[in-house]
């Protein structure tokens, strides 16, 4: 029963992003504004980062656009859960799916991911937008590869999200904190520079410390053509191997859960 409801909830949702036409116009011209801004911004600062742009074979203004699209996912499954729950709790939604004969997580993970679809649309527009009317350039194969990448990469991303979730569960806290992970990831991952700029030492942590950054600079690295199939391979056994934080994030949601139930089951928030 809750499985259906959870699929023509979901349903409901696409049908919603795809045929209100007139929200999806506004979407549309909200992403031609963002994109006239990068370019007009690209063309004040192209030249002062032209040479870091260089083994990435892409002028500025599509460095950062594939830098918001390609970390629009990624960043979703980061603060998408905790967004979501906190949402559903103030809502008292959560109370009621929880009440539900089936698995807390399972809920957790609907509420978590029901607006998808759109940051998806949203991503498959600006991309769209920006070949037709910007002239960036990305071929069918590159478009396929760095999707396959921002597939394996859900369940990583997801975790942290998730762990994220656990803290907010035992506390009623976390938006700080996600606030300052998206900021880091956004900057360590060289979303809208190219992280040549950085110290020597900065840049090599930068891969150390954020697994969005090898992601993101491993689907530049498709882009500008410059990726063997031996380091695709390697690329996606890494990224596979990073997804053992989803479990780590299944059982912090677990014990978190658990623990909050012994003490009383409502969720309270602080912040």
């Amino acid at each position: 029963m809750l499985i259906r409801l959870i699929f023509a909830i979901f349903k409901m949702n696409i049908k919603s992003v795809l045929f209100y036409r007139f929200a999806y116009l506004f979407e549309i011209i909200s992403i031609l504004i963002s994109l006239v801004i990068y370019y007009f911004t690209s063309k004040a600062f192209n030249s002062s980062v032209a040479s870091g742009l260089t083994s990435y074979g892409v002028d500025y203004f599509s460095y950062i656009v594939l830098g918001e699209v390609l970390l629009a996912i990624p960043l979703y499954f980061l603060e998408g859960p905790y967004r979501n729950l906190k949402t559903a709790v103030i809502e008292g939604t959560w109370e009621t799916m929880i009440s539900l004969p089936k698995s807390p997580f399972k809920s957790l993970v609907y509420i978590s991911t029901f607006d998808l679809p759109r940051v998806v649309l949203r991503c498959f527009t600006t991309l769209a937008l920006a070949v037709v009317f910007f002239g960036l350039r990305i071929s069918p194969m590159e478009f396929i590869q760095i999707s396959f990448f921002q597939i394996l990469a859900i369940p990583f991303c997801f975790g942290f999200g998730l762990i994220a979730c656990s803290l907010f569960i035992l506390s009623g806290r976390g938006q700080a904190v996600i606030a300052y992970l998206t900021t880091l990831t956004a900057f360590l991952s060289g979303g809208f520079f190219p992280i040549s700029v950085f110290p020597e030492w900065l840049r090599e942590a930068s891969y150390l410390i954020s697994p969005f950054t090898f992601l993101l600079e491993n689907s530049r690295l498709i882009i500008a053509g410059r990726m063997e199939l031996n380091q695709f391979i390697y690329a996606c056994a890494t990224i596979i191997v990073w997804s053992a934080v989803f479990f780590a994030g299944h059982l912090a949601v677990g014990k978190a859960m658990y623990f909050r139930k012994k003490n009383g089951g409502q969720i309270i928030i602080s912040n």
